[in-house]
């Protein structure tokens, strides 16, 4: 085999495996069922620690949209940006008190509602799973070092299963 060959079997195995722990990392949060529930923006704050190989390539970033301190309200949006540049809108969310919301901010964790009311315009894990894949397909530096979170690629994909408990009932599939 030429060693073209062999680099893009590795980018696909490379590829799968994040898929496979980002699959994981949605199932954890409470997507099991499906892949196609709103995802409320602020759920997926921690993936850059959750999955510390995306540390330096996935980040979650609020910013203000709207601020009204007279009402006590903000809205804020939320962009998914990968390997720095790309950006995917993730929705919004508005708070009703403002002197907590800025706590939560200064503690980098916001506190999410028991039923996710208050958040609009929002994407669905389906589409930033596919997202992530297609913006670190399309770039050399999209090559994610799952053994940097204790593990090979294929103990990260295999941790998953590689049955089609996933596919089958979430209808993540194809």
């Amino acid at each position: 085999m030429e060693s073209f060959d062999i680099d893009k079997i590795k980018s696909k195995a490379n590829l799968e495996a994040v898929k496979r722990v980002l699959i994981k990392y949605f199932h954890d949060k409470g997507f099991g069922e499906s892949f196609d529930r709103q995802l409320y923006p602020a759920i997926i704050q921690d993936i850059s620690f959750a999955i510390p190989a995306f540390g330096n390539k996935i980040e979650v970033v609020p910013h203000i949209e709207e601020l009204d301190q007279t009402s006590d309200k903000a809205v804020l949006g939320w962009n998914l940006f990968v390997l720095g540049n790309q950006r995917m809108y993730l929705g919004d969310t508005h708070h009703h008190n403002l002197s907590r919301l800025a706590e939560e901010l200064k503690t980098g964790q916001l506190v999410i509602p028991e039923n996710c009311s208050g958040a609009m315009r929002t994407t669905t894990p389906r589409r930033v799973v596919n997202f992530i894949i297609r913006v670190l397909e399309n770039k050399k530096s999209g090559f994610v070092d799952l053994s940097a979170s204790g593990s090979t690629p294929l103990q990260a994909a295999g941790s998953v299963g590689m049955s089609n408990q996933f596919y089958g009932r979430s209808g993540y599939g194809t």
